[in-house]
């Protein structure tokens, strides 16, 4: 709280003074004011409340693109994945070569199920960061969730040759036994669909959120 307070007295102070002297306080400094409001309340916690000044701060265009981010953010730590998606979507859209919205907007796919759309943006960061010990974890969990199991296996083995000191490593027999378990029952003819939800305490991680 002790970030909020200074914050919305200040904002407050800015508004007054917008209507005791004329608008001295012009519609894009009151704006960024909301998004200081909205960061103060989403580095507490507490996302529905940063949502409502976020909002208020995107109806001015230079705030467009900071605010969609920004929202986009917090109806994901919401788990309100739905709202997120066409947020990161717009952004991904404008700069797919960006990282940290190419991640958040394949998380927030694989969150509502989309797999496939998702599998193609982990695929090229893992290609353009194959150094990244998170990358490479990622295109590990996509690729079981794709079904390619065997990739999933490969994949394993370079992530234990070369990132094994990393956090990355946590969780990796899990991964692997999910694997060879989902291999056996497609060799034996069986379906068989993997879901986020049961893998969800694996490493797959929410870059970028």
């Amino acid at each position: 709280m002790n970030r909020l307070l200074p914050v919305l007295c200040l904002l407050i102070f800015a508004t007054s003074s917008c209507a005791l002297v004329g608008g001295s306080v012009s519609q894009k400094e009151l704006a960024a004011e909301y998004v200081a409001v909205g960061d103060a309340w989403a580095d507490m916690g507490k996302y529905e409340k940063a949502i409502g000044w976020y909002e208020k701060a995107s109806q001015r265009k230079e705030f467009k693109n900071v605010t969609r981010y920004a929202l986009g953010r917090m109806y994901a730590l919401s788990g309100k994945w739905e709202e997120a998606v066409p947020r990161f979507k717009v952004l991904y859209e404008e700069e797919p070569d960006n990282y940290l919205v190419s991640q958040a907007y394949a998380y927030s796919l694989v969150m509502i199920g989309d797999t496939e759309k998702a599998f193609p943006i982990y695929e090229k960061n893992w290609k353009d960061n194959s150094s990244d010990p998170t990358a490479n974890r990622n295109y590990a969990e996509i690729l079981f969730l794709a079904g390619r199991y065997e990739d999933t296996l490969d994949q394993i083995a370079i992530l234990r040759e070369d990132f094994s000191e990393t956090d990355v490593f946590k969780g990796l027999d899990e991964l692997e036994k999910k694997t060879v378990d989902a291999q056996k029952i497609e060799i034996e003819g069986e379906e068989t669909e993997y879901t986020y939800e049961e893998i969800k305490d694996s490493a797959f991680t929410r870059d970028g959120l």
